[in-house]
């Protein structure tokens, strides 16, 4: 099924069972989405040596190398399984092309914490950097009816840190809340500067996905009306929502039980959604129609990476897709200019944004650049000279 016609069913389908409610208001126009390519398989359960779990779901990707001091790797994966007694795990890397690296400590957050909680099970993991107290966040659901986070410095040793969300704060109804997906707030001029798109499970027996903000990554104030519900081209079921950013207008990406991962228009104040759209279907030789979800992305040195859960429910594993293109907001940031590399000295002036200069480390020397880390580390505002 072609994309133009899965958003043209699914206008034609929205008036059915399944009708948008007002707040799946569609947006005017809804730009085409872009083509991921399937790479291969980073995680499999067998990997856990534990022949208990049979699947791992809900990727988290995190750039150890911009904010942690001396990683294990550049970039950090942090993953679960499902089945009791779940708890996360941790694959490092060098490149987000692989080849990954499990941890051998095992688990870095357990289904139990001393004097704090001891439930059947954690799952569905989610990092990110706060550089208010330099500090990762992990948010993780364990049990079903409530999302809990910790605090780390170096991205293995966790301090718990509370609740973010449970059912009690929002209705008798409410049945579960979880797989949480945080990210900064794309219109913070609205007085949260932080958001999450979790799910939430009710009594009326289908899942859909909300929103909470935050200022803090701590303290949590729940959306009165959910962000948006299934449509009958979802299926009875949608999870996993992320926000991302393609040619510079904002989605929703998100799993349905269609077994694809798809993807709607969302507005700055993350209230005004578009129709539902299919981004990411395998379709790959003996992968044909295979379940994918939980889509989490990463743009670095020119691609945007897509991390997701891959195989039926219950027998998942942990693959990758990336854009079959260069990313075009990568390529836009260099200007006219050039960087001969002359002397000895990296001239920063030319190379403005640089993440964590003390570790890139790279020299300048005969008229080269050398970087001894992955590169590029930098966006450049001018050309670097081209050698033959």
């Amino acid at each position: 099924m072609t994309r133009a016609l899965a958003v043209a069913l699914a206008a034609t389908l929205s008036a059915g069972a399944f009708a948008a409610q007002p707040t799946d208001r569609a947006l005017a126009a809804d730009p085409p989405l872009p083509e991921f390519t399937y790479v291969g398989v980073v995680a499999e359960p067998t990997e856990l040596g534990d022949p208990e779990v049979k699947e791992l779901i809900f990727p988290t990707i995190f750039h150890a190398g911009a904010h942690l001091s001396n990683p294990l790797g550049e970039w950090y994966m942090y993953y679960a399984p499902h089945n009791s007694p779940g708890g996360v795990f941790l694959k490092y890397a060098d490149s987000l092309d692989g080849p990954w690296t499990k941890w051998s400590g095992g688990r870095v957050i357990t289904n139990t914490w001393d004097g704090i909680y001891d439930v059947s099970h954690v799952s569905s993991p989610d990092a990110i950097w706060n550089p208010a107290d330099n500090k990762m966040y992990m948010f993780f659901h364990g049990e079903n009816h409530i999302e809990r986070f910790a605090t780390t410095t170096d991205g293995i040793n966790f301090t718990y840190g509370g609740t973010a969300v449970e059912t009690s704060m929002i209705s008798s109804a409410s049945r579960e809340v979880s797989y949480g997906r945080v990210f900064a707030h794309p219109n913070p001029s609205l007085g949260n500067k932080w958001a999450m798109f979790f799910m939430e499970n009710t009594t009326e027996g289908f899942r859909r996905i909300r929103q909470a903000v935050s200022n803090n990554l701590r303290d949590w104030t729940i959306r009165t009306d959910f962000v948006m519900r299934p449509t009958a081209l979802d299926g009875t079921d949608i999870s996993a929502g992320n926000l991302v950013k393609f040619g510079g207008q904002n989605y929703i990406a998100y799993h349905g039980s269609n077994g694809k991962i798809m993807a709607r228009t969302i507005d700055p104040s993350l209230t005004t959604v578009g129709a539902p759209a299919i981004l990411y279907d395998v379709n790959h030789g003996s992968l044909t129609s295979a379940r994918t979800a939980a889509p989490a992305f990463t743009t670095n040195a020119g691609y945007t990476y897509l991390h997701y859960e891959l195989g039926n429910r219950l027998l998942a594993k942990i693959a990758f897709a990336k854009l079959s293109l260069p990313d075009p907001a990568r390529l836009s940031c260099a200007g006219a200019g050039s960087d001969e590399f002359s002397g000895y000295t990296f001239n920063a002036s030319k190379w403005p944004t640089i993440v964590r200069p003390t570790l890139a480390r790279h020299t300048v020397g005969g008229d080269s650049l050398t970087a001894l880390s992955e590169f590029p580390r930098f966006c450049s505002s001018k050309f670097p000279r081209s050698r033959g």
